[in-house]
């Protein structure tokens, strides 16, 4: 199993194929079940645990905080570039418009 990236990860294992079988297709039926682990790895060194997660994936996959959070902070970020370059094409006389004048008239005479 490769390191991951983050620390709270989920690998999924096995997928259950619905259409394939009519004994499925309403999930997993009622009853116990037992799994048996073959891949065995120390996780004392790291103070980790291990769990094993029955869950319902969406279409997009398991769940993954990190990228919503990601794809958050970006859309803030370009935001408000956006309205910072607006105020500085509508607005001439604001104080931000001024600096970014002063800093265009010393860049050209250096």
């Amino acid at each position: 199993m490769t390191a991951s990236a983050l620390p709270d990860f989920r690998k999924t294992y096995r997928r259950l194929d619905r259409q394939a079988n009519d004994t499925f297709k309403d999930g997993l039926p009622a009853g116990n079940y037992t799994l048996i682990i073959k891949f065995n790895y120390p996780v004392a060194s790291y103070n980790s645990t291990k769990k094993f997660i029955i869950a319902v994936e969406g279409f997009l996959g398991p769940k993954n905080y990190f990228i919503a959070y990601v794809y958050l902070a970006t859309g803030a970020f370009f935001a408000s570039l956006a309205i910072l370059m607006a105020i500085v094409e509508f607005c001439p006389h604001s104080p931000l418009n001024r600096f970014v004048l002063y800093c265009s008239e010393r860049l050209k005479d250096d």
